[in-house]
């Protein structure tokens, strides 16, 4: 998930490739790249649910981790512009 990608994906799957990229240039969250394509192919999902997949397949346990999520939740909204990305 470490480059830009075209526009050819659909709209849903390019923004959340732009925050997967963001997340790792800008925050260090390089998650292995099978995750990062599941991850990026869901054609819905909530800031909470990305999330906490983030941060599982970076080893931690969402749980104990308030903060981050919280981080990566503000993110989410602001790139996205909601709390849920939705199927069009």
């Amino acid at each position: 998930m470490g480059m830009r990608h075209p526009k050819a994906f659909p709209a849903n799957e390019r923004k959340l490739r732009y925050l997967l990229y963001d997340l790792c240039v800008k925050w260090g969250y390089c998650i292995p790249p099978a995750v990062g394509e599941r991850i990026a192919s869901c054609k819905e999902i909530t800031a909470d649910q990305f999330a906490i997949e983030v941060l599982k397949a970076e080893g931690f346990a969402p749980e104990y981790e308030g903060d981050r999520v919280r981080q990566i939740v503000e993110l989410f909204v602001a790139q996205i512009g909601t709390d849920r990305l939705s199927a069009n």
